[in-house]
């Protein structure tokens, strides 16, 4: 079956394609859901204006997530954990300690949001990638140090 997506959809298609789906996909997922709909005319038309809608604010997300990239790339946070006798930490520093450190800075990020190229196991200064949008990539300063025992 032909259909005319309406919105983006993982893994087939972004808003205004044309797509070949199997018939019980169209019927029982993508058309209730309205993510797509029959292929005509005025469908087309009127997928126009939204698409120029969408490409409008998409432009100012991505312009506002610039300057929220910026503003991170500043950023210096630290992170103490409990170390062994040869300064390796006990587990790692994961993406979810991070968004918590962040959070207390100000900034609401998902933990998917920072990309580590490694784990974080040792003390030390990191510079720690975060993509907020397929276009809008930077990178904070992460300082890991060492937690006193209580």
């Amino acid at each position: 079956m032909q259909l005319l997506l309406r919105d983006n959809v993982a893994n087939l298609g972004h808003i205004g394609d044309v797509v070949n789906v199997k018939d019980g996909y169209a019927r029982n997922y993508l058309l209730p859901r309205s993510l797509a709909t029959t292929v005509n005319k005025g469908a087309l038309r009127a997928l126009e204006k939204v698409k120029q809608q969408r490409l409008i604010e998409e432009a100012a997300r991505v312009e506002e997530l610039r300057a929220v990239a910026d503003k991170l790339a500043l950023l210096s946070v630290e992170i103490a954990a409990l170390v062994s006798d040869e300064e390796n930490l006990y587990g790692s520093v994961s993406a979810a300690d991070l968004a918590t450190v962040v959070a207390a800075q100000g900034f609401d990020l998902a933990p998917e949001a920072f990309l580590p190229a490694e784990p974080i196991k040792k003390l030390g200064e990191y510079q720690v990638p975060v993509k907020l949008h397929a276009e809008v990539k930077t990178a904070i300063k992460l300082v890991v140090t060492r937690k006193e025992a209580e």
